[in-house]
């Protein structure tokens, strides 16, 4: 996986990708968005 990291304004913000170079996770103080992609599993139940 590839890490990027990024400022704007005193907010940092990374990015992560894949080994095919698609976006799997950005990541900030505030919050954190993950980007699955057909290959990954998840289980409803335990999902927060």
């Amino acid at each position: 996986m590839t890490m990027l990291n990024g400022t704007a304004a005193d907010l940092a913000v990374s990015f992560t990708y894949g080994p095919d170079g698609s976006r799997v996770k950005k990541a900030s103080m505030v919050v954190t968005t993950l980007y699955p992609d057909a290959s990954v599993k998840r289980d409803p139940a335990t999902d927060v």
